[in-house]
């Protein structure tokens, strides 16, 4: 069964306002740019698999860091400190430790897309 909205929302994944007032409280660009997050973030979340299994520290680095910044501007602090984390990892080439942290990730960037096209939707 598909989570409403006020469910995905009431489990701080995303502040809608905040993150209105982050584009000058401008909605359709903000709704603009949640278009190319969806289009961009299973790309992203693709590379850091890739950089995982290749042993490619800094590209795991430099993917999460993307998708950090992109969950920081839609105020989805949970998706974004799930990025951090997998961030620091790939900084600190502590490999052994991504793909637990990718899965964290992973399931808090399902959890965000869903908030986000169901705004869209509305």
């Amino acid at each position: 069964m598909a989570r409403s909205i006020d469910d995905l929302l009431s489990d701080d994944t995303i502040r809608w306002q905040e993150a209105v007032d982050g584009v000058g409280g401008k909605e359709e660009t903000l709704r603009d740019l949640v278009g190319l997050f969806l289009e961009e973030c299973p790309k992203l979340l693709a590379q850091m698999m890739d950089a995982c299994r290749d042993g490619d520290g800094n590209g795991l680095r430099r993917a999460a860091h993307t998708l950090k910044g992109s969950a920081r501007l839609f105020a989805a602090h949970p998706c974004a400190d799930a990025a951090q984390v997998v961030e620091t990892i790939g900084r600190d080439a502590r490999l052994e430790e991504a793909p637990e942290a990718l899965q964290t990730l992973s399931t808090r960037i399902d959890t965000l897309t869903a908030a986000l096209q169901q705004r869209l939707a509305e």
